[in-house]
């Protein structure tokens, strides 16, 4: 075979006619020009049964030297039995998971959070959801790779809150859970989940209900009122002429969570056939709610003079709805008045709660003891008047006719009840 010449770096400068020319010193090398000025190595090699053309980059940018001493390398790699094209797509995919688990957990945590931002229900949820990481776990991992972090480095976040700050502490785990669920997905993280509760943590941390109950806390239910109070407590309330007691009066005839009326607009109320439909963004479910109100919850919405400024139905003076602490101040009025009026009475507290007072929400326990123990209605009737998420079988086959007509019997019924069966009492809210 005849012996190609080798080409100077002058050479190659002064070729200007369009083609490809052999530089020899390395058999397969080229150097390909595109007048006017465009010249760039090229290696024809064959890869196995395949023949291969593979760029080396331009000239002048890439020398002669530089050129030939990549195409020996590459051909060393076919020899070797390796194919360099796939050689180049490896290294390339092993640098950028290396860039990947340089990122730390702040950079993911972060990056996590932008891409849930869609499914929360609300900006305030989603603040908090970052927020929780950034006051507690952020202090001690923020700065480390993802990919460094193990167990020990989450238990130095949560042991210090597991049992003074149990149920923010949970809250932690399982936000930091899936950060490293969503880098173990988007393959930043190769090792396994180190917040992951199930096989891991649950080894080493006591369970928060043990916890909770160890220290003679429940803090998953809401202080209810005891049922024989609440007459008393229902009739002082409708005689607070405001609206965060009204919007209280509204929470509690209709078996609501607090939220689900502080942010109730008034496109969601059909008052000729005396319903509420709350759109499944806002319930807890995800799912639509529909809510049959009663003649009192009629006549609490009656005083509500409507603000064509503002699509809420209890708000504040700028139209906004009422905060959730605003929702509480009619209950903690009417508990300190009945102490005052007798000092010996605890108020309204719920004895179950450790003596806590009792909350919005709370009143949905106050229900369900009453449709339990005073109703014959079947439980289930009760469990989707309070939108209960419940996956049993038969409460699904319920569900999905809503019982919708003993529900409104349901909240009829209960309204009578809070008036004490004296309905001379709606002259309050009329």
């Amino acid at each position: 075979m005849k012996k190609i010449k080798e080409l100077t770096p002058v050479a190659i400068r002064h070729l200007n006619n369009k083609g490809r020319y052999p530089v020899g010193g390395v058999s397969g090398l080229y150097i390909q020009v595109t007048p006017p000025s465009g010249k760039s190595w090229l290696l024809r090699i064959k890869v196995g049964e395949k023949r291969r053309d593979i760029g080396l980059g331009s000239f002048p940018d890439v020398s002669l030297s530089a050129a030939r001493d990549k195409a020996r390398e590459l051909k060393a790699l076919v020899k070797a039995g390796i194919d360099p094209i796939q050689h180049a797509k490896d290294l390339k995919q092993e640098q950028i998971i290396a860039q990947r688990k340089n990122k730390t957990f702040a950079e993911v945590a972060q990056n996590c959070h932008t891409s849930k931002k869609a499914g929360f229900k609300n900006k305030k949820h989603s603040k908090q959801w970052i927020s929780t990481l950034q006051n507690y776990a952020y202090p001690i991992i923020a700065d480390m790779g993802i990919d460094d972090i193990g167990v020990n480095d989450v238990l130095a976040v949560l042991t210090p809150i597991w049992e003074t700050k149990t149920e923010t502490a949970t809250r932690v785990r399982q936000r930091m859970a899936t950060v490293f669920d969503y880098a173990i997905t988007t393959e930043i993280r190769t090792k396994a989940n180190p917040a992951q509760w199930k096989g891991r943590l649950d080894n080493l941390l006591a369970k928060p209900k043990d916890v909770l109950k160890s220290q003679g806390k429940n803090d998953r239910h809401h202080p209810a009122l005891p049922l024989h109070q609440t007459n008393e407590f229902f009739i002082k309330l409708l005689q607070e002429n405001y609206m965060s007691a009204w919007a209280l009066a509204f929470t509690i005839l209709t078996g609501s969570r607090g939220g689900e009326v502080r942010f109730m607009r008034w496109n969601e109320l059909d008052i000729d056939n005396g319903l509420w439909c709350i759109p499944a963004n806002r319930m807890k479910s995800g799912k639509l709610h529909k809510v049959p109100l009663s003649v009192p919850a009629l006549s609490v919405l009656n005083l509500v003079q409507r603000d064509l400024k503002s699509p809420y139905v209890f708000r504040n003076t700028k139209g906004n709805p009422l905060s959730d602490s605003t929702c509480k101040k009619p209950i903690l009025k009417l508990h300190k008045a009945k102490i005052k009026q007798n000092p010996a009475s605890a108020g309204y507290i719920d004895p179950g709660q450790r003596n806590r007072i009792v909350t919005p929400n709370g009143f949905r326990s106050t229900l369900k003891d009453w449709a339990r123990l005073h109703t014959t209605f079947l439980d289930e009737v009760s469990e989707l008047a309070l939108a209960h998420v419940n996956n049993d079988k038969t409460r699904a086959a319920y569900a999905r006719n809503e019982l919708l007509d003993e529900r409104t019997i349901l909240m009829d019924d209960w309204g009578k009840f809070c008036l004490n069966g004296n309905s001379s009492h709606l002259r309050l809210i009329k």
